[in-house]
């Protein structure tokens, strides 16, 4: 009776650390916004851009940016200054993470200094 109960716990434990380290990551997310995008374009007292923190759009508009391979956020950007940070795809995921939780309609705004 104990092997079974053991065995259990210690897949659900696996599971749950698995899924943990493949799931985006909201803390390095914030790093990775702020050194990719707000410390290399979007910073106040830039003057080209618009200053942009997580909170600047809502979780809807964020998705809209990041769906269809970012059609929209390359629409934005039309020369080539995603090319030129050259962000991983886990660091995109984690950067979405974070504008997600951190959206302007989420329980949580929040900008870059704070």
């Amino acid at each position: 009776m104990k092997k079974p109960v053991v065995y259990l716990t210690l897949i659900f434990l696996l599971a749950v650390f698995v899924t943990s380290v493949m799931s985006a990551n909201t803390r390095m997310g914030r790093r990775e916004f702020r050194y990719y995008c707000y410390k290399q374009c979007h910073y106040e007292g830039n003057g080209k851009t618009k200053v942009l923190t997580a909170a600047s759009y809502t979780k809807m508009q964020w998705s809209y940016y990041f769906q269809n391979n970012m059609s929209q956020l390359k629409r934005q950007h039309p020369n080539g200054e995603l090319k030129k940070v050259d962000i991983s795809e886990r660091s995109l995921e984690n950067i979405k993470a974070y504008v997600r939780k951190h959206a302007l309609d989420s329980s949580r705004p929040e900008t870059c200094g704070s």
